[in-house]
């Protein structure tokens, strides 16, 4: 029982309390019949000031919520609600690290979301390594473990950005950064569940009692396997429904697996396209594009947004049911291929509790995903 004397309370509460109550839960049950004898506290003498049932009752919940958690520990953000550690996960980057507010939020799961060939599995790959750094470095000294469900997994591009980055950081050097790289293939959406709900805790369980804990979890992609599956499992309405139940049990598995690990979650997810006229929750949506002018971005020559404007205007994949789910959504766009120009990519934020709105133009090349401000400092 608790010990009403520590409480904040009233004097003639805490007195009443003591004449009257067994539990605490009597006194929430108290709030439901005020009008059987408004003299009485559960007591078996009347109270010479009767207590108005429902403030007293607040009061009492308020006494013992703080008694049990602090209000000065409670998280005064939504930034420290998600990261308790304080730390987050760099990308390799410092223009999109600035972008992201410091890096990739190391609670809850974030989402890298473009079309084919906007560089998702290339930035992925690069977590794979950033996550090895020392912490000195913003890295989280640890393993990661990668889910892969999109074909054939690029290796050859895997052992490139090895290369470079044992060049770049010395750190690497002294150890083998693939016998850190726990891949797990993932054939089929059922395989997919039960890896996520059952075999990824117990591999990040063994991990951390072997002393070389994993500290990044990779999902490439969340969607491939549904996708595939559509035609078939998920045509009718039945299957639809089944879908979604799938998709908040693996968000629900996925986030309480970084907490219990404190691991930060990176998912990718596919597009597809959309059409004028209504948006995901049927209002009127002049232009898809619309909803990206607001994002402030940093583009060679000043392109702009225009310039991505048909790769922005497609709409992940999985609908509401998935991005409900999502803390932080990472969009990445190219601009429309041609035989004569390159390709240009842009990486901005979609939403996040923590940063505002806002992108940079990106490249691709061997050793990685840089932004414009890493380019530039290469010419310096």
């Amino acid at each position: 029982m608790t010990a009403f004397a520590t409480l904040d309370l009233r004097p003639r509460i805490r007195d009443a309390l003591k004449r009257g109550m067994n539990t605490l839960q009597e006194t929430s049950s108290l709030s439901s019949t005020p009008s059987a004898n408004p003299g009485y506290l559960g007591a078996d003498k009347p109270l010479s000031n009767p207590l108005p049932t429902f403030f007293d009752v607040s009061e009492l919940f308020k006494a013992v919520a703080q008694s049990v958690y602090p209000l000065q520990q409670r998280s005064s953000s939504p930034l420290v609600l998600l990261q308790h550690s304080g730390q987050v996960l760099t990308t390799g980057d410092e223009g999109m690290d600035k972008i992201l507010g410091g890096g990739i939020l190391t609670r809850g799961i974030t989402e890298i979301v473009g079309e084919s060939a906007s560089g998702k599995t290339q930035l992925l790959l690069q977590l794979c390594f950033t996550v090895q750094l020392p912490l000195s470095e913003g890295g989280l000294d640890g393993g990661v473990a990668y889910l892969y469900s999109e074909g054939k997994f690029p290796l050859t591009r895997l052992n490139q950005l090895a290369a470079s980055f044992q060049r770049r950081h010395p750190a690497l050097r002294a150890i083998d950064p693939f016998f850190r790289i726990h891949f797990v293939n993932i054939a089929d959406a059922e395989t997919q569940r039960h890896v996520i709900i059952y075999h990824l805790p117990a591999l990040l369980g063994r991990a951390r009692d072997a002393g070389s804990p994993i500290r990044l979890v990779v999902v490439d992609s969340i969607a491939a396997l549904y996708r595939a599956e559509q035609l078939d499992r998920f045509s009718n309405s039945e299957g639809r429904r089944e879908q979604k139940r799938d998709l908040c049990e693996l968000g629900e598995h996925l986030k309480a697996t970084s907490d219990r690990f404190g691991v930060p979650v990176v998912c990718a997810n596919q597009v597809s396209d959309t059409f004028a006229g209504k948006d995901d929750n049927g209002r009127e949506d002049d232009h898809p594009f619309a909803r990206w002018l607001d994002v402030v971005v940093d583009t060679v020559a000043g392109a702009g947004m225009t310039l991505f404007a048909e790769s922005l205007s497609k709409k992940p994949a999985l609908g509401l049911t998935w991005s409900n789910t999502v803390n932080v959504r990472i969009r990445l766009a190219r601009s429309p291929r041609s035989e004569f120009l390159l390709s240009r990519r842009l990486l901005c934020i979609e939403f996040a509790p923590h940063v505002r709105r806002a992108g940079c133009e990106v490249f691709v090349d061997k050793d990685g995903v840089h932004s414009r401000e890493w380019v530039k400092s290469r010419l310096q």
